[in-house]
């Protein structure tokens, strides 16, 4: 970062340091929720361990998790080649049924209420 020495860390503000905290994991674990609806069983209790452990059993940071996802996957694709060139989305409705779905059973198992996405 300009304006910052090499090796100096900066000091966050003791009332900053649950936000740093969590934005650090939602970065850290922006794939992982895609990556679990769509590559593994989401009625395996492992696989709702796994998404749980990751956001640390909490249901606000699984919704966070939930629209980071949404927006990551909006933010990836490529122009279709149409006449308008188009862009496309890698967030289809096939990814956002899987992943809801698997964020309910997540909901569920930590005995939250469940939350809709959006879109």
């Amino acid at each position: 970062m300009a304006g910052r020495e090499e090796g100096q860390q900066q000091v966050v503000p003791d009332e900053q340091r649950d936000v740093v905290h969590d934005v650090a994991l939602l970065v850290r674990h922006h794939l992982l929720l895609s990556l679990l609806a769509t590559g593994h069983d989401p009625s395996d209790p492992a696989t709702v361990c796994t998404l749980l452990d990751a956001v640390e059993h909490r249901p606000g940071l699984l919704a966070e998790l939930r629209v980071l996802t949404e927006a990551d996957t909006r933010s990836v694709g490529g122009v279709d080649g149409g006449p308008q060139g188009r862009t496309r989305s890698g967030w289809t409705p096939w990814r956002a049924r899987l992943v809801d779905h698997l964020v309910a059973r997540a909901t569920a198992a930590v005995g939250a209420p469940e939350r809709a996405g959006p879109g």
